[in-house]
């Protein structure tokens, strides 16, 4: 296919993606945030904290954590966002589909990457399930904090769900610690 072509069709896919900044995270409407984080913002954070967990976890590929965790949500563009409810009737290999659809012609390996971290398959896989875990976790104590006691949920499910030591580890600091006090503290 001549460049032309394909330049073409990953500017309709860069489009497509830029949703993501306007879709809220579905989830946290059922518990009373007014204005949720969208997918892009959660996927910016999980796509850091996975490239760190990648490190603590001496992943050899860190960078291939961090970039699997900036696609891992894009078939959400097509399909919104699949919190547990909505996931009971529209099943993940529908966003699957969708991630194959946006870049099978262009960038397979992504389909690769979102199926390693739905189905949480070997230390690659845990890695990205456990930072996308942990990002959620860090949104639930930031909304716990201005008052939503609903999110305290959040924290419960996600602790018995994280399979790398590291991120257990994370995951106890985050419950330890206030998602305001980096201000006051920061060096």
């Amino acid at each position: 296919m001549p460049q032309n072509k394909i330049i073409k069709k990953l500017v309709k896919r860069f489009y497509e993606w830029g949703v993501l900044k306007i879709l809220p995270r579905s989830g946290w409407l059922y518990i009373g945030i007014k204005n949720p984080e969208t997918v892009a913002e959660h996927s910016l954070r999980a796509a850091q904290i996975g490239y760190v967990l990648a490190k603590l976890e001496n992943y050899p590929e860190p960078e291939k954590v961090a970039a699997a965790l900036v696609f891992h949500e894009i078939g959400e563009t097509r399909i919104g966002d699949l919190n547990r409810l909505t996931a009971k009737y529209l099943p993940k290999k529908n966003e699957i589909e969708c991630v194959k659809d946006q870049v099978k012609e262009f960038f397979p390996e992504i389909i690769d990457w979102v199926k390693a971290l739905e189905e949480k398959k070997g230390h690659f896989g845990k890695i990205l399930k456990d930072a996308d875990f942990l990002e959620n976790a860090l949104t639930a104590k930031e909304y716990m904090e201005q008052g939503n006691i609903q999110a305290k949920q959040w924290l419960e499910n996600i602790e018995r769900k994280l399979k790398t030591k590291t991120g257990r580890k994370i995951f106890q600091e985050i419950l330890k610690s206030s998602p305001y006090k980096w201000y006051k503290e920061f060096s």
